[in-house]
């Protein structure tokens, strides 16, 4: 038997038998041993987050913690949008969808960006009580200089200084807002995280605004200025009302913003209404002296005569 007869040869030293368990010694050691399961990767140190895995070959890289789809994000404690892509954010989006009039301020709920004809009414307040304190100080000054150029540059001077005083310093107060805002139930902060306004972005608005240059209509030949200030001030105007957070060319240059609360009641219609009125009353003025003409020197008479 084969079995047998193997067994028997390798126990007396058959060569045959030797030789057949030298090949089969010789076969095993050339053979490669077989692959064994591969290390474990060694753990990470103490004190370190363990290794992320790779993502796919089309995955997305993941966005920032709290990040708004889109990159339209606002920072920690305040309002408004920071044109940062993947800017972190602190607080949860409005329980609508940026409410019905699309103006609301995203992270701040409540709030809404100031509409164009609010900040219109609100800028023209602030005109009309600014003239008034230049009105008076120039002319006081004015007649105690007495010469017309000294007269006007005074006039500037003085309407430089209180422009920069009444702006400035309002739109940095604690109220931040001036006297037109506050009746406009209006409000101005940074954009990027609805902050009261620096020194610096203050200044820049204002500067921004061309009220520096307003005031140089006082001084003589100063029609070419005034025409450049009207188109800049147009300018102004329409990348407000075109903007979707209502932040015109002078806003973006100081990165502020204007907001005032959603559904907020205020004496607009009225003040549109005195707008109206002190600008048709002296049009009329001027077309009825056109169309009396030459017979003012006869009615003034005969108001003379029966006097």
């Amino acid at each position: 038997m084969t079995w047998q007869g193997s067994g028997e040869a390798g126990q007396g030293g058959d060569p045959a038998g030797d030789a057949t368990r030298a090949e089969r010694g010789e076969a095993a050691q050339d053979a490669p041993p077989a692959a064994g399961p591969l290390p474990a990767a060694p753990p990470p140190p103490p004190g370190l987050p363990p290794a992320a895995p790779a993502p796919g070959p089309f995955a997305p890289p993941p966005a920032p913690y709290g990040s708004v789809p889109g990159g339209y994000g606002a920072a920690p404690g305040g309002y408004g949008p920071t044109g940062i892509p993947g800017a972190p954010v602190a607080w949860a989006p409005p329980a609508t969808a940026y409410g019905a009039t699309g103006l609301e301020v995203p992270g701040a709920i409540g709030l809404r960006f100031a509409g164009v004809l609010h900040r219109l009414l609100a800028y023209w307040l602030d005109a009309i009580l600014v003239g008034i304190v230049v009105g008076i100080t120039a002319g006081i000054a004015g007649a105690a200089a007495g010469s017309g150029t000294t007269a006007a540059l005074i006039t500037v001077v003085i309407t430089i200084g209180a422009e920069f005083l009444y702006f400035v310093g309002l739109w940095t107060s604690a109220g931040r807002a001036t006297l037109g805002m506050q009746v406009m139930k209006l409000q101005i902060g940074s954009a990027a995280d609805g902050r009261t306004l620096s020194i610096g972005q203050a200044v820049i608005r204002w500067a921004a605004l061309g009220l520096p240059f307003q005031a140089l209509y006082n001084l003589p030949g100063a029609a070419a200025l005034a025409g450049l200030a009207g188109l800049w001030a147009l300018v102004l105007l329409i990348t407000t009302a075109v903007s979707p957070t209502r932040q015109g060319l002078h806003d973006r240059f100081a990165g502020s913003a204007i907001v005032q609360p959603v559904g907020a009641q205020t004496p607009a219609t009225a003040c549109l209404v005195l707008l109206i009125l002190l600008i048709v009353l002296p049009l009329i003025a001027v077309f009825a002296l056109i169309l009396l003409g030459g017979q003012m020197s006869t009615i003034l008479s005969d108001i003379g005569s029966s006097v």
